[in-house]
C-alpha cells in the first residue's frame, strides 16, 4: 500500500513501529493495524490542507466544524467518521485520526466516494452527467418512485469592498420519471407539475413554500415526498 506514505504528513521523518513492525519496513501491514482493519479502506486518500476562515465566510457546508458523518466508499460504509463537505471545490474531506499523529484532513479518491451524511443531509455522488445535472455529489432532498428532488450546494467568491466573500448560490432540481429540470420556487413547481396543479396548489399556499433557497429543509423533504404521491397516485 505505497498511497501511506501521501498520508504521513510531511513535516515528520520519524520512524514507528506498532507490534514488532516497522513503518519502513512494512508499511501495509503497520496500516491496517493502526487504523484498524475494518476502517484501512477508508484512509487511501491524501493529506488536504483546509481553508482557514472565519465563522461566516468559509466554504464548507453548514459550518467549518467536523461532523460525526457516514460515508458509503468503495462498496463499503463507515460509521462515526468526521468528515467535511468543501461546497466551493466539491470535494469531501475527512478527519484523520491515529495514535501517532495529531489528527489531520485527508481528501479522499471522490470517484469512490458514494455518499456521504451532514447531519440529516444526504449527498449522493452522481458521477455520470445527465441534461441539466452535471456529475457531482448533490444533496438528496427526496427520493421516492417517480420524483427525485436535489439540491446543488454552490459556494462561489466575489470582492466587496477589497474583501473575498464566499456566497451560497445552491440551485435546486426536481427529477419526474427521470427528467431533471431546474426549479427554484413554489410557483417554479406548479408550471412543471400543470397536470397536478389543482391539488398542489392549496399544498403549496398552506404550508408557504415560496423560494425553495428559504424554505426548512424538512418543509423541502415534505414537498417532494407529496408531489411523489401525486404521480404515483393520482
Amino acid at each position: 500500500m505505497t498511497i501511506l506514505l501521501l498520508l504521513i504528513p510531511l513535516w515528520s521523518n520519524a520512524q514507528h513501529a506498532l507490534k514488532g513492525l516497522s513503518l519502513s519496513v512494512h508499511p501495509a501491514q503497520w496500516f491496517d493495524q493502526q487504523l484498524g482493519k475494518d476502517k484501512s479502506e477508508l484512509y487511501a486518500g491524501v493529506y488536504e490542507p483546509l481553508i482557514r476562515a472565519s465563522a461566516e465566510n468559509h466554504p464548507y457546508f453548514i459550518n467549518a466544524n467536523w461532523y460525526p458523518s457516514s460515508i458509503g466508499y468503495r462498496d463499503q460504509s463507515f460509521e462515526k467518521i468526521e468528515l467535511l463537505y468543501d461546497v466551493f471545490r466539491d470535494l469531501i474531506i475527512m478527519h484523520h485520526h491515529n495514535s501517532d499523529f495529531a489528527p489531520f484532513p485527508v481528501l479522499l479518491h471522490q470517484d469512490q466516494v458514494q455518499w456521504f451524511t451532514v447531519r440529516e443531509h444526504l449527498f449522493v455522488n452522481y458521477l455520470d452527467p445527465a441534461p441539466r445535472r452535471p456529475s457531482g455529489f448533490y444533496d438528496q432532498i427526496f427520493s421516492g418512485e417517480k420524483v427525485v428532488f436535489l439540491a446543488k450546494r454552490v459556494k462561489i467568491d466575489r470582492v466587496d469592498d477589497g474583501q473575498i466573500e464566499i456566497i451560497a448560490k445552491d440551485r435546486y432540481l426536481i427529477a419526474l420519471e427521470g427528467d431533471f429540470q431546474g426549479v427554484a420556487s413554489g410557483k417554479a413547481l406548479l408550471k412543471l407539475m400543470k397536470p397536478y396543479k389543482a391539488a398542489l396548489k392549496p399544498y403549496i399556499r398552506k404550508y408557504k413554500i415560496r423560494k425553495f433557497k428559504a424554505m426548512d429543509y424538512q418543509v423541502l423533504q415534505a414537498l417532494g415526498k407529496f408531489c411523489d404521491h401525486l404521480i404515483t397516485e393520482p
